[in-house]
Parts: structure tokens; C-alpha cells; sequence
């Protein structure tokens, strides 16, 4: 799921008119040249859909390449947040099945600036 929500997102036009670079999850990063999407899949579940469905419970780290503290890192954090959740929220843009929840300021490994988006994918297993 996690390598098909990559290939999904990496196609969208949003995020690359944004310039937002989307890769698996990684725990150490050297450097970021460019607004970061990395995609987890945090927890697999039935769902209660019916059986043979499953849920896929994601998170999307956002992180900014700046690590500045005047400003420029929330700047171009809150822009680049917009474009997620603008192609998440639109049902013509948004054919990956993600229906995200939250979206949550944080730091990524101590040092980059971050929102984490929680959301889900239901599928059919095998799909």
C-alpha cells in the first residue's frame, strides 16, 4: 500500500506544480532541497465495510527544508500543507482513496520543521 500511495501521489499534478517531493517513509534524512512528503502506512485492519476489506490506517510527514527560525520554514510549510490538503479533499484530483483526518504541526527527527496527516485507505485485499 505504502509504495502504491507513493507512485499515486508522485503522479499528481498538484504536488508537482508545488514542487513537493513525495518518498516512502525514511527515519534520517541529510538534507532537503525541497518540501517533503514521505508516505507510512502505520496500521493494517479489517474493516467494517465487509469481509475481505481492509483498512490502511497512513500518515504523511510534510516536512519544510528549512530549519531557519525567521519564518520562512512556517511560511513555505503552511503553503505547501495547502497543496496536500487541496488534492486530498478534491474528489477530481483525489483518486488514490486517501480520506485523511488530521493534520497535526510537529518536528521531524528533532530538527524539521512538520505536519503529520492521519488518514485512511479502504480497500479490497488483493486490489
Amino acid at each position: 500500500m505504502r509504495a502504491q500511495l507513493v507512485t499515486e501521489l508522485r503522479k499528481a499534478d498538484r504536488l508537482k506544480d508545488a514542487g513537493i517531493d513525495v518518498r516512502p517513509y525514511a527515519k534520517d534524512l541529510d538534507a532537503l532541497e525541497r518540501p517533503c512528503l514521505m508516505v507510512s502506512v502505520v496500521t493494517v485492519k479489517r474493516s467494517q465495510l465487509a469481509a475481505g476489506w481492509r483498512d490502511y490506517e497512513v500518515n504523511l510527514d510534510l516536512l519544510s527544508p528549512y530549519v531557519d527560525p525567521d519564518g520562512r520554514a512556517d511560511d513555505e510549510l503552511d503553503d505547501a500543507l495547502e497543496e496536500v490538503l487541496a488534492l486530498l479533499e478534491s474528489a477530481d484530483e483525489n483518486d488514490i482513496g486517501l480520506v485523511y483526518s488530521t493534520a497535526t504541526r510537529a518536528t521531524f527527527g528533532d530538527k524539521w520543521p512538520s505536519y503529520r496527516i492521519t488518514g485512511t485507505v479502504t480497500t479490497q485485499r488483493g486490489a
